[in-house]
């Protein structure tokens, strides 16, 4: 099992998890945890390449404090690749993956 991750500066622009990360290929995982810090100015979101900083083209919502799991290790095997980030530019959002 790898483990990667780091600290995103979010921007205003969707990004896959791939590119907030480095890596230089999409990773398939069983687990990614992405915590929104108090300090952030606004939510962080995640969807698909069409997501936007707007709750409602969202799949998911991180509120400035809270955090957000994929579930139990094995419960979901997600591609880095199709899973995008978004957010108020400059804002910070801490990401873990396993796979």
């Amino acid at each position: 099992m790898a483990s990667y991750g780091g600290q995103y500066t979010v921007t205003a622009t969707a990004t896959k998890l791939t590119t907030a990360l480095g890596l230089s290929a999409g990773v398939y995982c069983s687990n990614i945890d992405i915590k929104c810090p108090i300090g952030n100015t606004g939510s962080v979101y995640l969807g698909p390449s069409t997501v936007t900083n707007v709750p409602a083209f969202a799949r998911v919502q991180i509120a400035p404090a809270e955090s957000w799991s994929s579930g139990p290790t094995g419960t979901h095997i997600i591609n880095t690749e199709e899973l995008y980030i978004v957010g108020t530019a400059n804002d910070i959002a801490f990401i873990h993956l396993l796979s």
